[in-house]
């Protein structure tokens, strides 16, 4: 963790100084051209891989070709670097123009002899920024247009007439270090931690290009700041962990930064989706009929399915089988094993914590035995209304089932002669 001073809008890199960037361009010259390119500067060490670069034809906005980075910047002094990207038939214009593209986001769109709006591809629909110089076909060959001046970002340097090339080399009257800031927001994101009914809290990611060492990260919410220091580390991630829910984000940065607008928002919602699963009546059946301690089991039919969930069983005892109402739709829950000393207890968790089944645990006691009684003439017996279930009389040549019976004129039941 890294230490910062005591204050996102999500901010897009296009509207700050862009760090990486095209710093020289060659297309035309004298007979066939030959040498033709486009330079890309930048802090060194920064990973081009899937970055690139597009040209478009300004005559219809198209895209006509497209060049895929595979390099990292080198540091030729001062931690910064260049890059060379050699690019035969780049148009003559006008006007014509070339969008760098990092795989997400169009860092700049270019172009010479004019201004236009791309068709298609990754800079549909935005319009080129003319770089105010040009070559013709009488440029020299071994010349190209070239980014001079002190600094370390693109709005540092200014745009020069041809001179001779410098490809894969600071450009003739440029000089790396001092300017203005040396970092670019990339994109900003947050992410709810958890998801549950109340206040949970969330994690602000903002990634950002370049390093510059003057610059601190200025912020006075709650959480943690950590991740990488843009003032130590290029082309990194600041992570702010554990901002309550319901708590706007603000986060701006000081001198010689300060120019960037401050990263502000609201809080994410960070609510459980709703449940998917309606529960039924459950079933309860003993696994055995002894004296003692038997297990008995619980079954839980429920209609529809919700990912995330859970079964939790609360019973002191048992284990979870059947279906799983994460992936199962319609289906039955079983508890089984639970000792007939423990209760039970059943629930699902989260987003369908509101569900779940308990009761007492059913008696599991022997069944009872048949008793026969035997009757000596069935005139002197008679019913008395109400049956015992485990009783079966009996005479010789007449039966019922049910008792107790009484036997006349006197208080004697069952089978007293």
């Amino acid at each position: 963790m890294w230490m910062l001073a005591a204050g996102f809008a999500v901010y897009g890199p296009g509207l700050s100084a862009q760090t990486v960037f095209i710093n020289e361009i060659h297309y035309d010259d004298v007979g066939g051209d030959s040498g033709e390119g486009v330079e890309v500067a930048g802090p060194a060490g920064t990973d081009l891989t899937g970055w690139q670069l597009i040209a478009y034809n300004g005559s219809n906005g198209t895209q006509y070709d497209d060049s895929t980075l595979a390099a990292t910047i080198p540091d030729l002094g001062g931690g910064y670097g260049t890059v060379f990207i050699a690019i035969v038939g780049l148009q003559n214009g006008p006007p014509d123009g070339i969008a760098l593209y990092d795989g997400s986001t169009v860092i700049q769109f270019l172009s010479y002899e004019g201004t236009f709006t791309a068709v298609g591809g990754p800079a549909d629909g935005l319009t080129s920024t003319d770089i105010g110089v040009f070559e013709t076909n009488s440029t020299l060959d071994g010349t190209s247009l070239q980014l001079t001046g002190t600094g370390t970002v693109y709005t540092d340097f200014t745009w020069a007439a041809s001179s001779a090339s410098t490809y894969d080399a600071f450009n003739n009257g440029q000089t790396f270090g001092g300017g203005g800031c040396g970092i670019t927001i990339d994109l900003v994101e947050a992410t709810c931690n958890d998801f549950t009914v109340g206040v949970d809290d969330y994690t602000l990611s903002i990634s950002y290009f370049g390093v510059d060492p003057s610059v601190t990260v200025v912020y006075a919410g709650s959480g943690l700041v950590g991740g990488s220091d843009p003032a130590v580390d290029a082309n990194g991630t600041i992570i702010i962990s554990g901002i309550p829910e319901g708590e706007a984000y603000s986060v701006s940065f000081s001198s010689p930064c300060d120019g960037i607008a401050a990263i502000s928002g609201s809080s994410p919602v960070c609510e459980p989706p709703a449940c998917g699963i309606t529960l039924g009546s459950e079933t309860v059946t003993c696994l055995g009929n002894t004296i003692g301690d038997d297990a008995y089991e619980v079954s839980i039919p429920y209609t529809g399915v919700q990912a995330g969930t859970t079964v939790q069983n609360n019973s002191g005892s048992g284990s979870i089988s059947g279906d799983d109402p994460a992936s199962v739709s319609d289906g039955t829950i079983i508890v089984s094993g639970i000792s007939e000393a423990d209760d039970y207890d059943i629930v699902l968790t989260s987003p369908c914590d509101a569900l779940g089944v308990s009761g007492t645990a059913p008696p599991c006691e022997p069944l009872p035995t048949l008793t026969i009684i035997g009757f000596d003439v069935a005139g002197n017996w008679t019913y008395s209304g109400s049956y015992a279930i485990d009783h079966t009389y009996v005479e010789s040549g007449w039966s019922f089932t049910g008792g107790p019976a009484f036997r006349n004129t006197t208080a004697l039941t069952d089978g007293v002669a």
